[in-house]
């Protein structure tokens, strides 16, 4: 699951997520930024950064 909260509510939001038994393992993953507009990029495990290239094929949602 991802959950969008602005960057001062992440502490709280963490916090109750926390709470359920379903969210013991809840993380902050990323962030935000206007730059570069409409594109994900993702950080290395060098540390460098990267363009996430876009998903190929039919988008279909998964239901495991």
């Amino acid at each position: 699951m991802l959950i969008i909260v602005a960057p001062e509510d992440a502490s709280k939001a963490l916090f109750i997520i926390r709470r359920s038994p379903y969210g013991e393992a809840a993380k902050v993953i990323g962030q935000v930024s206007e730059a570069p507009a409409g594109r994900v990029t993702v950080k290395t495990v060098i540390g460098t950064t990267r363009l996430l290239d876009p998903p190929s094929g039919d988008l279909l949602p998964r239901i495991c």
